[in-house]
């Protein structure tokens, strides 16, 4: 229930600008400066010019601290050009074996508002990073999702997949994407009897940001969508337990996600 409430429209669109305005803060706290002050007493400033006329500047410094200087203070104004990754650290950050972990939910489908079930995913990514927008790997997981029938049994994949993700733009803050392809293995909990299961193809996809932090570590939040085939087959049994009537069935799962991850 609580699944299907926060993927409402409203609230679904709601928690999309959240994250686009958590990700605004933090490309603002990592804005390189742009300009450089120098004062007559050879105090220099770093920052972002905010306003300025003949009479004063107002800069906004690098730890976001506000200067009002008047003009008979300043020395020289000048513009910073844009720094770009060095090749040493360009190397530095490609040519590594990274691990990508995430865990979040997913939607429930059609799947009654009074059952207690979880609808979760895990994943855990190993592959190697090649340049910052292609990181090639595999991966595995569990997926958990509920299903419709009379006593309400979920169904557990178990995806193996490979796939490759990266980063847009080699920055702080960056889009981020994944990638996976693969088979999943379905295991349904056995509250029915005479259940034979089977996995299938299974598709993941997700499109989000990451956020470079301290020692080589990102957080990663993603919006994503799975689609995972699976199979059973029900036994009807009579009272001797002489199979009377074998049924079929597929269950393919098309769902969202919203993903949270750590990748070192």
């Amino acid at each position: 229930m609580m699944l299907t409430y926060l993927f409402s429209s409203k609230k679904f669109f709601l928690l999309i600008a959240i994250l686009l305005c958590f990700e605004r803060m933090y490309a603002q706290e990592g804005a390189s400066a742009k300009h450089l002050v120098k004062l007559k007493n050879g105090q220099t400033i770093k920052g972002e010019i905010l306003d300025m006329n003949p009479n004063q500047l107002i800069i906004l410094d690098e730890q976001k601290v506000e200067h009002t200087l008047a003009s008979e203070e300043i020395l020289k104004v000048s513009t910073l050009k844009p720094t770009r990754p060095t090749r040493l650290q360009e190397k530095k950050n490609t040519g590594k074996y990274v691990n990508h972990t995430e865990f979040g939910i997913i939607t429930r489908g059609e799947t009654p508002s009074n059952t207690d079930y979880i609808a979760f995913s895990f994943r855990n990514f190993s592959g190697y990073q090649i340049k910052h927008w292609f990181s090639p790997g595999g991966s595995v997981g569990i997926d958990a999702y509920p299903v419709v029938y009379t006593t309400n049994p979920s169904v557990v994949i178990f995806p193996l997949t490979v796939g490759f993700r990266g980063s847009v733009l080699p920055t702080k803050v960056s889009p981020f994407y994944t990638f996976d392809i693969g088979y999943g293995f379905a295991r349904y909990d056995k509250r029915l009897a005479n259940f034979e299961t089977r996995g299938g193809l299974t598709f993941n996809s997700s499109l989000g940001i990451k956020i470079n932090m301290k020692r080589q570590i990102a957080l990663t939040m993603a919006l994503g969508y799975k689609i995972q085939k699976s199979s059973y087959q029900f036994e009807l049994v009579d009272f001797s337990g002489n199979v009377i009537q074998i049924n079929q069935f597929d269950q393919h799962f098309k769902r969202a996600s919203l993903l949270l991850g750590f990748l070192f």
